[in-house]
């Protein structure tokens, strides 16, 4: 089995949330684990570790595996939004999707053709953006206004109604420290939803 893993359910544990250990059983728990913080030296001897304990047997995997090819993509995630599944759901990229779309454009002109690369400063957005919010999809939002702006946006304002969280933090502090950012952050804490 090939594939990249969604892990994307509307479903996961938030900061916020409240779980009771009553579910648990076999001192079994549910835990996150960002690996991008690992080192690729450590990341990789635990990967060799798991690989191994898989194929000799000491490692079982009790998670349920639902398989979609990627030309099902559109089924996986309305299978995941129907919050029912427990386990992983897995996309196999064993169609040529690309050739497919890109065969159909030929045929087709009036299609929209995907871009490797995408320049947004054409789209004069402004030098400020103002957002609210700082989880979820406004952080790829961000993300992508980051990547993407080619040194057209100088300051990015945030309002949020809670304190400032690990994920926005991380990628301000990542923003900030890149060869040729000129992008100014401003945070504030408030709810604009007080009258």
């Amino acid at each position: 089995m090939s594939g990249r893993i969604i892990d994307l359910s509307i479903t996961h544990l938030t900061p916020n949330d409240y779980m009771t250990n009553n579910h648990f059983r076999f001192n079994m728990a549910y835990c996150n684990v960002e690996v991008i913080d690992f080192t690729s030296k450590l990341f990789k001897s635990y990967l060799k570790k798991i690989i191994k304990m898989i194929n000799s047997n000491k490692l079982e995997l009790n998670v349920p595996i639902i398989q979609y090819s990627n030309n099902q993509f559109k089924d996986a995630i309305e299978y995941i939004n129907q919050r029912k599944h427990i386990g992983k759901v897995i996309v196999n990229h064993n169609q040529d999707e690309f050739n497919r779309i890109y065969n159909n454009y030929q045929n087709n002109n009036n299609q929209i053709i995907m871009k490797h690369s995408y320049d947004i400063s054409k789209l004069n957005i402004g030098k400020n953006i103002l957002l609210t919010g700082q989880t979820g999809i406004i952080l790829e939002i961000l993300k992508y206004l980051i990547k993407y702006s080619n040194h057209s946006i100088e300051n990015i304002i945030i309002l949020s109604k809670s304190k400032l969280k690990w994920e926005l933090e991380l990628l301000i502090n990542q923003t900030k420290f890149k060869k040729d950012n000129i992008i100014k952050f401003h945070f504030n804490q408030i709810d604009i939803g007080i009258q």
